[in-house]
């Protein structure tokens, strides 16, 4: 008798459970990034803003 090759549907299904939950856990990081960059660029326009101002007030 010949074992047949390839995954049982038990061990797919396995597979695509646990492929299920780690994309449930990184999907929201990854999504959450772009806020954090737009926060992180803002303070930076503020601050070149303050510098652009008191360059002005010393002239």
């Amino acid at each position: 008798m010949q074992r047949q090759q390839g995954f049982s549907l038990i061990e797919i299904m396995v597979v695509v459970v646990i492929l299920g939950i780690l994309a449930a856990l990184v999907v929201p990081k990854i999504i959450s990034r772009p806020d954090d960059a737009r926060l992180v660029k803002a303070r930076q326009d503020v601050l070149a803003i303050q510098n652009a101002l008191e360059l002005y007030r010393l002239d």
